[in-house]
């Protein structure tokens, strides 16, 4: 039992590996650019702005529709 508690003891390096991390992420944008024609890509800031930033709109209006 004690090395079960050894390995849960709250270090973030048990769960936190750099190169797995960079494997991951590495492998996301290249099957994306892979994915996705040039003329797609050159709007993802864009759309990663749209996604993240606040708008605002008049729900009343919304829901009547």
């Amino acid at each position: 039992m004690s090395s079960y508690k050894s390995t849960v003891s709250g270090h973030a390096e048990l769960i936190w590996n750099v190169p797995s991390a960079l494997i991951i992420f590495g492998g996301t944008i290249g099957a994306t650019i892979m994915a996705f024609p040039p003329q797609r890509l050159k709007t993802i800031g864009t759309v990663i702005k749209k996604a993240f930033s606040k708008s605002h709109f008049d729900v009343k209006r919304i829901l009547l529709l």
